[in-house]
């Protein structure tokens, strides 16, 4: 019988196997911390508002369930057997903390911006998440700012991607 569900769970994995094996200075393509004031030093698969981040843990990046659109692929005896093709839909979310504010320059801003390029050059060197989807494709990035409640001068910068896996089970 056919696998009946998404092992979502398991393309979260294979996303954090993947960020964890390119976040080093040699031995791989992309770096996931190039370009960066500080090195990641997390790597989650949870919902950022269910992380309590530590300043000790920035910069990071975590992945998490956004949605899933299903659709019947072809007839089977019973729903249960029929093949489904899905989309799964997945958050990647870069998160730093940069103190280093000077008037002329925003240091956060660059490190943001170079740790979703990083990510997204990572992400685009295997699309198949190590064989756990078909193909993925980034749909967007956007990038805001949580002030912190401690000064007015540093904030944590968020870099939040929109991730698109087209998977069959």
């Amino acid at each position: 019988m056919a696998n009946t569900k998404l092992d979502i769970d398991g393309i979260k994995d294979a996303m954090v196997t993947l960020f964890s094996s390119n976040n080093n200075v040699s031995g791989s393509p992309v770096d996931l911390s190039a370009d960066l004031s500080r090195r990641v030093v997390g790597i989650y698969k949870i919902n950022p508002e269910r992380l309590g981040v530590q300043l000790s843990q920035l910069p990071a990046v975590t992945v998490w369930t956004d949605g899933k659109e299903e659709f019947q692929q072809n007839m089977g005896v019973s729903q249960i057997n029929a093949r489904r093709h899905s989309h799964l839909m997945l958050n990647i979310a870069g998160i730093l903390w940069n103190d280093d504010y000077d008037y002329n320059e925003d240091t956060a801003e660059t490190d943001i911006i170079a740790l979703m390029e990083n990510v997204e050059s990572i992400l685009r060197g295997d699309p198949t998440l190590g064989g756990t989807v078909l193909t993925s494709m980034i749909e967007r990035v956007s990038y805001f700012t949580i002030a912190n409640d401690r000064t007015e001068q540093a904030n944590y910068r968020v870099g939040l991607m929109r991730y698109r896996c087209r998977v069959e089970y």
